[in-house]
């Protein structure tokens, strides 16, 4: 992965999500029509990472995360990605939300992923979409699922308004 070109990186890392969407752990966990919960998105998305994270690399799974996410995400609202969702250095100056996980955005964003290629692509036989198809997939349902968090998160929380107004705009 690391020797190819970059532009077949975001490719690469489609095609491996799609290969985890049939992993059995994925298969059991995948229930279709709960794509409308951010909760559902999170579990799912739990799931899906440590089978991508036994299938890869760990700093591998999290670059195909991040090539998904932001060619999704890059259509959408490219001002989402100002924020460091993985990980980085802290902001300067105290935390506003220090019990938040920003892990559960990416966590969720998988979920939705795999959910979506659970609804659009529902049969393995027929094998992988093409490759821009397959990214649209994935792209919709990290969308979806962030849209789905946010919404969790405006119902439950009334000191983020911040977070919830940037999830709920995507």
């Amino acid at each position: 992965m690391w020797l190819a070109r970059p532009t077949s990186h975001t490719i690469m890392a489609a095609r491996a999500m799609w290969a985890a969407r049939w992993h059995g752990d994925v298969v059991i966990t995948v229930h279709p029509g709960s794509g409308n919960s951010g909760a559902a998105n999170i579990v799912l998305g739990t799931v899906a990472r440590d089978v991508l994270g036994r299938l890869s690399s760990p700093c591998q799974s999290l670059d195909f995360y991040r090539n998904v996410l932001e060619a999704a995400l890059a259509g959408a609202r490219p001002e989402v990605l100002r924020g460091d969702v993985w990980g980085g250095p802290p902001p300067p100056g105290p935390d506003p939300v220090p019990w938040l996980d920003r892990e559960i955005f990416v966590t969720a964003a998988v979920g939705g992923a795999m959910q979506s290629l659970a609804e659009k692509a529902p049969h393995p036989f027929e094998g992988p979409p093409e490759d821009d198809k397959l990214l649209g997939m994935l792209g919709d349902g990290m969308l979806m699922a962030l849209r789905n968090v946010g919404k969790d998160l405006a119902g439950s929380v009334d000191e983020l308004p911040e977070i919830v107004d940037a999830l709920t705009r995507l």
